[in-house]
């Protein structure tokens, strides 16, 4: 049996992505970055990173790490259109997949860094202050 590609491309077609097998996680990140870089929230489809290839001309900004880490993130957009494509986590061994330049949808499991909310989203979803331990993080939920 084959695994699933997911396949996707920037607002304007120039960059496109591809990415093997099922999402690691798929969840909604609420911190401060993302919604900088998004102009909202994130809601992250990470794949890991060997499983992820992305062709077109694409620019990188290096994202400073948080406190307490010792690496950051990379956030790749197109240069034609300058749309959001992905960002690399290299320290979690994946990629961060902008969703919605994918050509399938994916339902998120969970919220990531919800005590910096500005959005706050009543779903049934477990809320995590940071992150789950897995990821790294303290592993403490919030209420809705």
């Amino acid at each position: 049996m084959s695994e699933t590609v997911t396949n996707g491309a920037c607002y304007c077609g120039a960059v496109k992505v591809t990415a093997v097998g099922d999402p690691k996680a798929v969840l909604v990140c609420h911190c401060r970055d993302c919604a900088r870089w998004f102009g909202s929230l994130n809601m992250a489809t990470l794949f890991e990173r060997d499983k992820v290839t992305v062709t077109g001309e694409t620019v990188e900004v290096t994202n400073t790490p948080p406190e307490g880490k010792d690496q950051g993130s990379y956030r790749t957009t197109c240069v034609k259109c300058k749309g959001n494509v992905l960002n690399d986590h290299p320290g979690m061994g994946l990629t961060d997949v902008c969703s919605g330049i994918l050509d399938r949808p994916f339902e998120p499991a969970f919220h990531i860094n919800y005590q910096s909310a500005t959005w706050k989203i009543k779903d049934g979803l477990p809320k995590f202050k940071d992150l789950p331990a897995p990821f790294g993080g303290s592993d403490e939920t919030m209420p809705e």
